[in-house]
């Protein structure tokens, strides 16, 4: 049995584990985050992922 890996959820794990990073370069006083710079990329980042996902899935 061999598994596909599905686009939209790397990207989407991508996006979470990019702005863990920067949270964490944030609490170590390497770069300054605000909260509307996170949501904003979070918005960004799932939304960028939902097109990835209908593309993908049209493919199919």
């Amino acid at each position: 049995m061999r598994i596909k890996p599905d686009a939209a959820s790397i990207l989407a794990g991508l996006v979470f584990i990019a702005i863990g990073l920067v949270y964490l370069l944030s609490s170590g006083g390497h770069v300054t985050v605000g909260a509307r710079w996170a949501f904003s990329l979070l918005v960004l980042g799932l939304g960028l992922t939902a097109v990835v996902g209908l593309l993908t899935r049209r493919r199919r």
